[in-house]
């Protein structure tokens, strides 16, 4: 999209550099938000298992 154009349709804004701008904050979970007990076990475990993982990987 050529900048006029971006212009007509954002204004001012549709003009600022944005790439990268805010995707980190749309992924995941917000951090407000607390986790559930279940769910803190669960990213956990799945992070455990990673782990050992990993350590197989860097022994080869």
């Amino acid at each position: 999209m050529d900048q006029k154009k971006r212009y007509k349709e954002f204004g001012e804004d549709g003009l600022k550099e944005r790439r990268g701008a805010d995707k980190w904050l749309s992924k995941g979970r917000s951090s407000s938000k607390e986790l559930t007990l279940e769910e803190e076990n669960l990213r956990l475990k799945v992070e455990v298992e990673y782990l050992k993982k990993l350590l197989q990987v860097e022994r080869l």
